[in-house]
């Protein structure tokens, strides 16, 4: 087993003062949790991360929000900026289709593509930020992620194939 904390699971320190960013804020906490179960449906139910042309104000309009509070509920919630956040959905998604084998027909940019990048570079960029690795050394050594509860980390480990008892 290999052991590779993804970045994902380390907090920001940018983000570590935004408390402070944001102290003339107009926000409610009844505002920013109606935001956070917004953004959490859009993500989860309507994947709206697989959106190439998704932006800011995209996002906000869905919400019927303006894109300063969404910018802050993330920055503060999730402790990363737009597209770091949007980004995560996107690899996680990236690498559910590198590990089924439905989607072996489909090339790192089909992938890419599939999951939102409008391009490899900013695809492979994110993905090794995120996991630690490229896109490609991620489906040639067939690597998955799997949740050690008992010590609160992720550990990327080799899937094993044999007679399919780990696929």
């Amino acid at each position: 087993i290999l052991y590779k904390e993804p970045n994902h699971v380390q907090k920001n320190a940018a983000f570590n003062d935004s408390e402070n960013k944001y102290v003339a804020s107009c926000l409610s906490e009844t505002q920013k949790n109606d935001i956070i179960t917004g953004i959490n449906y859009l993500m989860e139910h309507n994947k709206l991360f697989l959106n190439n042309k998704l932006s800011i104000d995209v996002f906000a309009n869905k919400l019927k929000t303006n894109k300063k509070y969404l910018s802050q509920t993330i920055n503060e919630e999730y402790k990363r900026n737009f597209y770091g956040f949007v980004n995560e959905y996107r690899i996680k998604e990236a690498k559910k289709l590198l590990n089924d084998t439905g989607y072996e027909n489909l090339s790192i940019e089909g992938i890419a593509a599939t999951c939102g990048f409008n391009s490899k570079s900013s695809f492979n960029s994110a993905f090794k930020k995120i996991t630690g690795f490229t896109p490609s050394s991620y489906k040639t050594q067939n690597l998955t992620e799997i949740w050690h509860p008992s010590i609160d980390k992720y550990h990327i480990s080799v899937k094993f194939v044999k007679n399919n008892i780990f696929k």
